[in-house]
This record gives C-alpha cells, sequence and structure tokens, in this order.
C-alpha cells in the first residue's frame, strides 16, 4: 500500500510538471503572439504616414503641372509611388489582422469573440 501511495503521489508530480510544461508553452506563445501584433501596428502606422506624404507629394506635383513646371510623366510617376504605399498599406493592415487572428488563438477567444458557441 505504501508503494501505491508512492506511485500515486509520483504520477500526480508528473502531471502537475505537465501542466506546468504546459502553460509555459502557453505564455510564450501569447508573448510571441502580442509581439508580432506590436510589429503589425507599428507598420501599420509607418505605411500609413507614408501613404499620407506620397499624397502630399502628388499634390505638389499637380500644383506644379498646372503652373507649367511639371510633366504629365512625373505626375505619373507620383501616382505609380502612392499606388505602391497605397498597396503596402493594404498588405500592412492584412498582416495586422493576421496577426491579431494569431493572438486569439493563442488565447482561445476566437470563437468567444465572434459569440460562437459550440454545444
Amino acid at each position: 500500500q505504501l508503494r501505491q501511495g508512492h506511485v500515486r503521489f509520483v504520477d500526480q508530480q508528473q502531471e502537475v510538471l505537465r501542466i506546468k510544461q504546459l502553460e509555459l508553452r502557453i505564455i510564450r506563445e501569447i508573448r510571441r503572439a502580442v509581439d508580432a501584433l506590436n510589429t503589425s501596428r507599428k507598420v501599420v502606422e509607418t505605411t500609413g504616414k507614408a501613404v499620407e506624404f506620397e499624397k502630399r507629394k502628388l499634390d505638389n506635383e499637380r500644383t506644379k503641372l498646372d503652373l507649367g513646371k511639371s510633366s504629365t510623366d512625373n505626375v505619373v510617376r507620383f501616382i505609380e509611388s502612392l499606388n505602391s504605399a497605397r498597396l503596402s498599406y493594404i498588405q500592412a493592415v492584412v498582416d495586422f489582422n493576421r496577426a491579431l487572428v494569431r493572438l486569439e488563438q493563442s488565447q482561445g477567444t476566437t470563437l468567444n469573440q465572434y459569440g460562437v458557441t459550440i454545444e
């Protein structure tokens, strides 16, 4: 009986250790997801500012065109630059949303977030 008690104690300790290891793995996963989300947020902010900057450059170039100090070729290049900045911004938003979903998955909140229940 003493042996069975010892075996049971060892089994319990192994189970506690397994749970602690699982908790640590989940915490690391959540931290990585939070870091990725923060990085993605910064990229969204930066690319959004780049879009605004490219808009101002295009507006200035159009003004120069109206004054006869630029060409349509230059304006087209500025439009292409603005479109490229917009594309980068859209990709950053997509990446941010993916990072948000990964965080929700890590936390186990994805279904709750959208009111989904499983019976």
